[in-house]
């Protein structure tokens, strides 16, 4: 597997078959009192790919992703990774599991460092009991050396070195969306989940974020799964697109298949 400069040794480290990362979802529906955010859903992503999901506002797109991340109870039907269901799952158990997650809104601890952002991800990661911990212990001090490797070779794929020490709360929305692909990083996930992460960025942030993820899925097959409103971003990077509508998939292929679909163009254009 060709490395690319910077590459996390979390990646290197990982064996393949660790790394694997089927998701299915069957049949699902969402509803809200009277109203259906998601109705009889079903897709699948196979480990190593990068998949994107489309369609207008409120079609139920970020709906899905707190069903899969564990935010949201699906009233029907069935989730699954590597073929274990975790369809009630709590988010704390699906990210022991290997689900990493950003967000719309940041969800970053604004009062401290970047690198103090990176390094509480690691912690589900630090093999040593609470007495060791107390005692600081020789093992202790071995392991927080290690995670800490990790945490660096992190910053420094991401290009962040400038802001590490920068408390998180003062950067700008771009650096905010770095640091947070970083954090989610951070927890060496199997699958990992992105609400929005180009939204707010500079032309030239954009263009950064779109290397980051096009490595992270060529060259490490890292398996993505993206929500996003930019089009031109979404198809530059997707292996698959899946567009959503009122709750409901519409369509499903290639970013060419989609884009010249008759029900996707009616989605975002209307009637012609």
């Amino acid at each position: 597997m060709k490395a690319f400069r910077g590459a996390p040794s979390l990646f290197a480290s990982t064996a393949p078959e660790n790394r694997q990362a089927h998701l299915e979802v069957k049949d699902l529906t969402l509803e809200f009192g009277g109203i259906t955010a998601l109705s009889k859903i079903d897709i699948s992503v196979q480990s190593g790919e990068l998949i994107s999901l489309i369609g207008p506002n409120g079609a139920g797109k970020t709906s899905l992703l707190n069903c899969i991340s564990g935010h949201y109870t699906p009233q029907r039907g069935k989730i699954t990774l590597n073929g274990e269901e975790i369809t009630h799952l709590s988010p704390h158990q699906l990210a022991a599991m290997g689900i990493g997650r950003t967000y719309q809104s940041f969800e970053l601890f604004g009062e401290m460092t970047v690198l103090s952002n990176l390094m509480m991800a690691r912690h589900a990661h630090l093999k040593y009991n609470v007495a060791e911990a107390l005692l600081f212990s020789e093992n202790v001090r071995t392991e927080e050396a290690r995670q800490r490797q990790v945490v660096e070779e992190l910053i420094d794929f991401l290009e962040i070195q400038p802001i590490r020490d920068e408390l998180a709360a003062n950067l700008p929305m771009g650096l905010r969306k770095r640091v947070d692909l970083g954090r989610a990083l951070a927890l060496n996930p199997k699958l990992l989940i992105l609400d929005e992460p180009f939204r707010g960025m500079t032309l030239e942030e954009k263009d950064h974020m779109i290397r980051f993820l096009l490595e992270l899925n060529d060259t490490w097959q890292q398996t993505i799964l993206l929500v996003e409103h930019h089009m031109s971003a979404v198809m530059s990077i997707s292996k698959k697109v899946i567009v959503f509508d009122f709750g409901i998939k519409i369509a499903e292929g290639s970013p060419d298949f989609v884009q010249n679909h008759p029900q996707v163009i009616k989605a975002y254009l209307g009637d012609m």
